[in-house]
């Protein structure tokens, strides 16, 4: 173990992003997008697992997919086990994205496929040109996300949306893992472990699921003794096979992870809920003026301490983003969201006048009213069904 544990060591380069950020002139606002959502549809990590994961023989295509719910499930197993936020690092949180990077490998999934998937991503309306008006308008523009970062390097790159230096995501080195396992000799049998877990995985669902066929769709839905089982096979898996854990008792009564695979899972640095938070300051102490603003775009759960922090903060399509942010915006087009910066612009940092200002000028094309958690049933639920309409099911 001791000789693994310097072979990850040495290695330890590729699990820490550290992007090369532009030289910019300091701005009066700094917008802080996250990608997903406001930039662009897909999961592309959800859309490898409904994939790549699928049983080799005997199997039914539904929805959801059963990578879709391993995924699904592994995030609740996480959360559950990693409260209260103080027991983890700000590194810790959204580990539950690099996890599907362990069982791609034990499917042959790469780094190039998972490009492939990102570059067919398709945009949310608006964004390129929403985008662009703000650039030319001097504001200093960032995408922060979780997801890896290399991809979305790649898809700003490629659609031409902004300067791919300002994207600035969590690391994903599946190719460097898969090469660092091979090279220490653990390959074959630590790859072994996780193609067992996965037909355990299989197994669950197919036993405990309900499938139902109407209107040419084919759904499935897992038991909630198949929750249960699925969850304990998935603990069991991470904590026991890989030897992960995030509990700080538990790591001090052993050195590492049994595995290497677990060394590397604990070493990778993800851009979490609260890290998220420390870039966004970031960025605005270095690129905004000392008078300027920092406005924090986000639709999801793990967005809600960006815009909770935001002195403006913009919650769009998203129930819990709704009610995490100053203003909540409901709409499939990302222009109706430049009046808002508009306002802002001219000096005005009242939330009422601005949300005032703003509907009257986007008419039909938004719904925009005053976010935080007394917002209305009726208003979260157009949110919730917006983001269903534009982004499926699965997404959070």
């Amino acid at each position: 173990m001791e000789r693994h544990f310097k072979s990850f060591q040495e290695s330890r380069k590729n699990t820490v992003v550290i992007p090369t950020l532009p030289e910019l002139q300091r701005s009066n606002v700094v917008g802080c997008f996250d990608i997903e959502g406001p930039w662009y549809l897909g999961d592309f990590i959800d859309e490898a697992m409904a994939r790549s994961l699928v049983p080799k023989n005997g199997y039914l295509e539904a929805s959801p997919s059963y990578g879709q719910i391993i995924y699904h499930e592994t995030w609740e197993w996480f959360s559950q086990a990693t409260t209260p936020r103080e027991t983890i690092s700000p590194a810790q949180e959204g580990t539950d994205t690099i996890f599907p990077m362990i069982l791609f490998l034990a499917q042959g999934v790469g780094y190039q496929h998972l490009e492939e998937l990102t570059l067919k991503s398709k945009q949310t309306t608006g964004s390129q040109e929403l985008v662009a008006r703000l650039q030319k308008e001097g504001i200093n523009v960032f995408g922060i996300t979780t997801a890896p970062q290399q991809p979305y390097q790649a898809l700003v790159r490629q659609t031409g949306i902004l300067d791919e230096r300002h994207v600035i995501g969590s690391p994903f080195p599946i190719d460097e893992t898969r090469e660092l396992l091979q090279r220490t000799g653990v390959w074959e049998q630590e790859i072994a472990i996780v193609q067992a877990y996965l037909q355990d995985c299989y197994q669950i669902i197919n036993e405990h699921s309900k499938i139902i066929s109407e209107n040419d769709q084919t759904s499935r839905t897992l038991s909630e003794t198949g929750s249960k089982l699925l969850k304990a096979r998935i603990a069991h898996f991470h904590t026991n096979e890989l030897g992960v854990s995030y509990d700080h008792n538990r790591r001090q009564l052993r050195e590492t992870p049994k595995t290497l695979l677990g060394q590397v899972v604990e070493g990778i640095y993800m851009l979490g809920d609260r890290a998220k938070v420390m870039v966004a300051v970031s960025l605005h102490l270095r690129y905004g003026r000392i008078d300027s603003t920092l406005v924090a775009v986000g639709d999801g759960l793990n967005d809600t301490l960006m815009l909770q922090m935001a002195p403006i903060s913009i919650g769009i399509n998203g129930p819990d983003a709704a009610k995490a942010a100053k203003i909540a915006v409901v709409t499939e087009d990302m222009r109706s969201l430049w009046p808002i910066f508009e306002q802002i612009l001219v000096g005005q940092r009242d939330m009422g006048t601005i949300i005032h200002r703003v509907q009257q000028q986007v008419g039909s094309s938004a719904i925009v009213c005053r976010g935080g958690p007394a917002i209305p049933k009726e208003i979260l639920d157009q949110h919730r069904a917006t983001k269903k309409k534009l982004r499926g099911d699965i997404i959070y």
